[in-house]
């Protein structure tokens, strides 16, 4: 297992040189961090069923110490979201989000909000009406949204699934059943672990 508590990235001081974002996504400082957790959201928990959810999101988030994510959980609100570099688009650019063929996005830019910073995130929300864009607001991210989550160590190989519709097969190669807090769908206090 690896060691990720070294990689801090806390050179990011809100300017990546460019002047045009101001999150440290995209900065250089966060340019070769991998991404170690991917979370797709859908509106309605009609997903699988044939019905068209209003809108689908992907969080993807980087970060060099996923492990410690997994330990102390993945905790963000809206307090977390770069508004500022916030914007809507007519086409969809997270090429995961692609298949489901959505007209439009949404894209916010997260971060940690402790120093050093530890994560950074994007949230891509597509949709097939601009307006259903315009009423989103981050607030209305639910857990139960959740349809699938990955998470791989900075060597990119696969520690944790999760997927709503097949949970015979989720996993954490990790912590196996230890409950996640946070926005970790799966293992929950409570919950047996499948």
């Amino acid at each position: 297992m690896d060691n990720d508590d070294d990689d801090n990235h806390d050179d990011y001081n809100g300017d990546d040189g460019n002047n045009n974002d101001d999150h440290p996504f995209n900065s250089k400082s966060w340019k070769s961090v991998p991404e170690g957790l991917a979370i797709v959201f859908v509106s309605d928990s009609v997903f699988g069923s044939g019905e068209i959810p209003t809108w689908i999101a992907r969080l993807v988030v980087k970060t060099g110490n996923i492990v410690g994510l997994m330990k102390g959980g993945f905790h963000w609100s809206s307090k977390n979201v770069h508004s500022e570099a916030s914007h809507l688009d007519r086409k969809v650019n997270d090429p995961e989000l692609l298949q489901y063929g959505r007209k439009f996005s949404r894209t916010y830019y997260l971060s940690d909000s402790h120093t050093p910073v530890s994560w950074t995130a994007k949230l891509e929300v597509a949709a097939n009406e601009q307006s259903a864009l315009a009423r989103f607001k981050i607030n209305d991210l639910e857990l139960d949204h959740i349809q699938k989550a990955d998470a791989w160590n900075t060597n990119g190989q696969h520690i944790y699934h999760y997927h709503r519709h097949g949970q015979n097969n989720n996993f954490n190669a990790i912590y196996d059943d230890l409950p996640l807090e946070g926005w970790w769908p799966w293992p929950k206090k409570n919950e047996e672990a499948v």
